[in-house]
């Protein structure tokens, strides 16, 4: 697929061109697409791809598709609501050539239930390839609400009293000023936010070097910006030699709001000077 040029950045809710990463062109037929797209060499938030594969980037490049297919393709209006509400990724492989952009042809398929409701679903799989080599898979599911059911549903949230049952854990730290998470208008806390926290919180010592595997979220409830809400590890247990799998929970008082499952493989010891 020839790569030329990103595809409306409105279709994808992102205000720089930079964080764009698909490109035009895609071929769309019986919910089957290609799509080509491309990770640049360093990217400001998201590292170097070919050395690291971060599965932010995988389930950031999985929203934009979800949003690009659902816009372009799948006849959804674009003043809809795509509200994810589960994802997996996992990294397989990162590219031999580091100082090249890696491009990309996503292939998977997606398909829109609902018919005429006001509330549909899209359910969405994908891998990514370069060069022939799998680099990723990435799987999803999400919820399309036309405006005015969006909008009641939100008013009939704020309206709810908040939780006062104790909120265990680490404290949710987040910017609303975050150029990648907040670089347009949200109500709510954006779901790749919480992604992140749950990473950082899955990450072994500081003197250990380790890589993500994957990882895998639900979503059970918007995580409102003006209540406080907790993050914290629920189970781990060794899978193998190196490999961890730990689960995470975000609540809002009593409240389970998202469920994320990681996986890490620590590599060894860092030595100190």
């Amino acid at each position: 697929m020839r790569v030329q040029q990103t595809v409306d950045r409105s279709l994808v809710h992102k205000v720089g061109v930079a964080d764009v990463f698909l490109m035009e062109g895609a071929h769309f037929s019986g919910g089957e697409f290609t799509l080509a797209a491309q990770w640049p060499r360093r990217h400001w938030y998201f590292g170097e791809p070919a050395r690291r594969l971060d599965p932010l980037l995988v389930v950031e490049t999985l929203r934009q598709t979800c949003l690009y297919l659902a816009f372009a393709h799948l006849d959804v209006p674009v003043d809809s609501f795509v509200i994810i509400d589960s994802l997996r990724a996992s990294c397989l492989a990162a590219r031999a050539q580091p100082d090249a952009p890696v491009d990309l042809v996503i292939r998977g398929r997606a398909v829109l239930n609902g018919g005429l409701a006001a509330t549909k679903q899209i359910r969405l799989e994908t891998e990514y390839r370069n060069d022939g080599m799998l680099l990723a898979r990435a799987s999803g599911s999400a919820t399309v609400l036309e405006p005015k059911v969006y909008k009641r549903f939100r008013e009939l949230r704020r309206t709810e009293p908040a939780e006062s049952g104790a909120t265990m854990g680490d404290a949710l730290q987040f910017d609303r000023r975050h150029p990648v998470y907040f670089d347009h208008p949200s109500d709510h806390v954006p779901g790749l936010a919480l992604l992140d926290q749950a990473l950082r919180l899955a990450a072994p010592a500081e003197n250990i070097s380790w890589r993500p595997v994957s990882l895998g979220a639900k979503f059970m409830r918007f995580v409102e910006l003006d209540r406080a809400a907790a993050i914290n590890i629920t189970r781990e247990r060794e899978l193998a030699s190196g490999l961890q799998q730990k689960r995470i929970q975000v609540r809002q008082g009593s409240l389970l709001a998202a469920e994320v499952s990681v996986r890490v493989f620590q590599v060894a010891a860092v030595r100190r000077q």
